[in-house]
């Protein structure tokens, strides 16, 4: 405690407004999507240009597939407290959470799951077989396929 104090009043504890991951998809300036927050991406489709559209006109907008991300589970909150020691701190670089998926012409979004992964700095969802749907790049928003083929690009919408 005396220690802390001394630090505090010779000004070498600042309080970090960055940290390594603050410029990934789906983080804030603490980290990684907070445990009791929710947010909502589009993901749209990459624009292909055909060769039958008119010189100047731009192709029809695709509709784009939305995703609702949910709260943190009761347990998924509880073991959020192991990401502030160190020696459990790797626990806190990924973490699963539903996902609502609406793809264009779905009469209702499907629940899915999906894994929050800083290490490796993607999103991987998954249906409710556990098979891989897509995932989402963190670095950059590419929205890609199972086999890595790309799909398009994903923005935050709300978080």
């Amino acid at each position: 405690m005396l220690a802390l104090l001394v630090c505090a009043a010779s000004g070498k504890v600042q309080a970090q407004d960055k940290h390594e991951y603050t410029d990934l998809f789906l983080t804030n300036k603490q980290g990684d999507l907070c445990t009791m927050c929710e947010a909502d991406v589009s993901c749209a489709p990459a624009l292909v240009a055909t060769e039958s559209q008119v010189e100047g006109t731009e192709p029809p907008k695709p509709e784009p597939t939305v995703l609702h991300f949910y709260k943190r589970g009761f347990l998924g909150q509880m073991s959020t407290v192991l990401d502030y020691f160190p020696p459990t701190r790797k626990f806190g670089l990924y973490h699963s959470r539903d996902v609502d998926v609406k793809a264009p012409g779905d009469a209702v979004p499907q629940r899915m799951s999906a894994k929050l992964d800083l290490a490796n700095k993607r999103i991987d969802v998954t249906n409710a077989a556990g098979q891989a749907v897509f995932w989402i790049d963190r670095n950059t928003g590419a929205w890609n396929g199972p086999d890595n083929a790309a799909r398009g690009q994903c923005v935050v919408n709300k978080m």
